[in-house]
């Protein structure tokens, strides 16, 4: 038997789709990243503008069904924790400028309201609401704790105004709300109540329902149905997972021996859990953050050397040298100063 078949997550992916999708999301990548350098190489009418965001958006979408498609594939976690950190980084990125963005709308129009701390993603959005945890709980899962808490920060808008959301960070907060008030009833409320199932008699249930109803009420995402549209060994397929049913399971440490559902990500809480039982880490919250070949915070050193570029300044792309100290900005309106690698190093 093909050595792919046997080591593959879900049954819809095979070796040729799987290296044709990685393939249309690097070269899709690429335009994202070439479009983003010759916005930020014009701060005075490109950075931080709507355009901006869009495209960081969408930039961070293809690094997250990167990582999806490779844990569909069978890649072996171990190897693809250290991975999940990029996902954050763009995620944290897209955060940052489309809050400066609304800054200036704050600025510019006074009269809309826009709340001072209102940014992407956003939770009225039934498909970025259920990306949203799906990130939060592969970190939850992965024990990625610099990672969970680089989320919530982001998320810090959203703060005790959905239910299934609190549940999921109660562990990681000190002032954690239980509500049962969500952005989406559908299917999001059979997540919710296994969290208040005080005898744990019913939880286990409430997930499986929830597994059964979760893929219909995809529908409208990029990635629905889309084993079914493959032409050419072609499709917009990356796996089809309710990572945040693993991060229930796994929070409220439940037997999931029982569960065999296909969207349910059953290895990754095993792994989960054994990380847990074995008090051990993907990252630790409180530890300094290790700078990456592709992220690093200011005051620490450059990993290679090249361009690198900052939210927090217009206009900050700079050559650095491996072991440099790169700068802060601490008056920046963006918050903390953080460099990443540019993909364009022409």
């Amino acid at each position: 038997m093909d050595n792919f078949i046997q080591k593959r997550r879900q049954q819809f992916l095979y070796s040729e789709l799987y290296i044709n999708t990685h393939n249309e999301i690097e070269i899709s990548l690429g335009h994202y990243h070439e479009t983003i350098n010759s916005i930020i190489s014009n701060p005075a009418k490109g950075y931080g503008s709507e355009r901006h965001c869009v495209y960081l958006g969408g930039h961070y979408n293809r690094n997250l069904w990167t990582w999806m498609l490779d844990y569909t594939a069978g890649i072996d976690l171990d190897e693809l924790a250290p991975c999940f950190s990029r996902v954050v980084d763009s995620f944290e990125e897209w955060f940052i400028v489309e809050k400066a963005y609304n800054q200036r709308l704050i600025r510019k129009l006074p009269e809309k309201n826009i709340a001072p701390d209102a940014a992407a993603p956003d939770f009225y959005n039934q498909i970025e609401y259920g990306d949203t945890l799906q990130l939060l709980s592969v970190a939850i899962l992965l024990r990625d704790q610099q990672s969970v808490r680089r989320i919530i920060n982001a998320l810090k808008f959203y703060r005790q105004r959905d239910g299934l959301f609190e549940q999921l960070i109660f562990d990681f907060v000190d002032d954690g709300l239980d509500t049962f008030e969500l952005f989406h009833d559908d299917p999001y409320k059979l997540l919710l109540q296994a969290y208040f199932d005080p005898e744990g008699t019913e939880g286990l249930g409430l997930i499986q329902q929830y597994l059964k109803a979760w893929y219909p009420a995809q529908e409208g995402a990029r990635w629905y149905d889309a084993h079914r549209k493959i032409v050419d060994d072609n499709a917009p397929y990356y796996g089809y997972w309710a990572f945040e049913a693993g991060a229930t399971a796994y929070l409220l440490d439940m037997d999931d021996s029982q569960i065999e559902h296909m969207v349910y990500p059953k290895d990754l809480v095993t792994y989960a859990k054994k990380l847990r039982d074995e008090g051990r880490y993907t990252s630790r919250e409180g530890d300094a953050e290790k700078p990456t070949q592709y992220r690093v915070v200011a005051k620490q050193s450059c990993t290679r050397d090249g361009y690198w570029y900052t939210p927090a300044k217009q206009n900050s792309r700079a050559l650095f040298r491996t072991g440099e100290l790169m700068p802060d900005f601490p008056t920046s309106t963006y918050g903390a100063t953080i460099w990443y690698w540019d993909a364009n190093q022409k």
